[in-house]
């Protein structure tokens, strides 16, 4: 299928430049069971993303998907439902009935997604505006900082400690160009406690713009993991590796230095030999 090659050439892409890729929306439809050959329409978003080693080689691919076969019907539903009110506009009226209907499940379908966010173990939120107020975060997001409040506030007055780190650059840039961008074990330094002290974690991290049905870039996605303990765990593997390093080296001078003084030791010994036998001889022709 044409959805099964985006992926292989996604892949493909991924591991020439070592770089994240961004499939954007695709359909790959389900089979259902029992299996009788019925296929269940479905859509996702799908990226590819390398995780490097500390050499800069890839380790193995990250694929992340997401299931929006509800909001993408839903989307669909609508056009359909507004391109059948445009053809019928002058023939009948729809009813109220109707389209209370048509809400309902529009509601019901919002009601399912926010869900999904709030079950999810990633970090979720979205941001809204070029001054990306927080319209919804997930428990797994307000946990970066505890209990302060971030709803309905810009980014850098719910957060004022981003002032500056690289994270803003990338949402303003984002927000801009409505191109994704994705970060691999970046620091991102927050007040986790509300205490005043600033931590140092690391994350991998996606963020994509949001468009309206205008097409209008009007918001940003974030999705987001934690990978502190990874980064610790690959800089204590480096700086085993370089004790064990200078232990070799130091232990090569060891033996070279060893090696001097039993050379010494032994042209020492020879001398002695040699002025032992000259007594020796002096001794006998007396």
């Amino acid at each position: 299928t044409d959805s099964s090659a985006n992926v292989r050439k996604s892949l493909e892409w991924v591991v020439q430049n070592k770089r994240p890729h961004d499939m954007g929306l695709q359909r790959y439809d389900v089979q259902l069971p029992p299996v009788t050959g019925d296929f269940q329409e479905r859509y996702w978003l799908l990226s590819n993303i390398p995780v490097l080693d500390a050499e800069g080689n890839i380790s193995y691919i990250l694929n992340k998907v997401l299931d929006v076969t509800a909001q993408e019907l839903a989307r669909k539903r609508l056009e359909q439902s507004e391109q059948e009110i445009k053809v019928l506009h002058g023939e009948r009226e729809i009813t109220k009935a109707e389209l209370e209907t048509a809400r309902a499940e529009a509601e019901l379908e919002r009601r399912k997604l926010h869900n999904i966010f709030m079950q999810a173990p990633a970090m979720i939120c979205i941001l809204e505006g070029p001054q990306h107020v927080f319209s919804f975060a997930n428990p797994t997001y307000q946990q970066l900082v505890a209990n302060r409040p971030i709803l309905g506030k810009p980014i850098l007055e719910a957060m004022p400690e981003l002032k500056g780190q690289a994270v803003i650059g990338l949402l303003n840039k984002v927000y801009q160009t409505g191109e994704s961008e994705y970060a691999h074990q970046m620091l991102v330094q927050l007040d986790h406690t509300n205490s005043g002290s600033l931590g140092n974690n690391y994350y991998d991290f996606i963020y994509q713009a949001i468009r309206n049905l205008a097409g209008d870039i009007d918001g940003i996605m974030v999705f987001a993991f934690e990978v502190t303990a990874q980064v610790e765990s690959q800089r204590k593997m480096i700086l085993s590796n370089q004790e064990l390093r200078q232990a070799r080296e130091a232990l090569l001078e060891l033996n070279q230095q060893l090696e001097k003084r039993i050379d010494a030791r032994t042209a020492e010994l020879e001398l002695s030999k040699a002025a032992i036998e000259a007594q020796r001889y002096q001794l006998h022709n007396i």
